[in-house]
């Protein structure tokens, strides 16, 4: 897969229990990766600002992904956080 053309950053509540909840609680949907590409960089920088002053306290986890316009998906990238009270 070459640079990806549009990414995507969701947020989904992974609340403890089993099973975990898995509710999607944020999703910036698909943004145009064209701004963010630097020739000769394999690399995409990319910042997301993620409000946390609303989200209730218990363990969360961020998904990003990128797909090309041929329908390739680069893996996804994750991050798992706690907010607490």
């Amino acid at each position: 897969m070459g640079h990806p053309d549009s990414l995507c950053g969701s947020m989904v509540a992974v609340k403890g229990g089993h099973p975990p909840t898995n509710n999607k609680i944020f999703s910036t949907g698909a943004v145009r990766a064209d701004d963010f590409i630097h020739k000769g960089n394999p690399v995409i920088p990319f910042g997301l600002k993620v409000k946390v002053d609303d989200l209730k306290p218990g363990s969360y986890r961020l998904v990003m992904q990128a797909v090309d316009s041929a329908q390739n998906h680069a893996p996804d990238r994750t991050v798992d956080f706690d907010i607490s009270e």
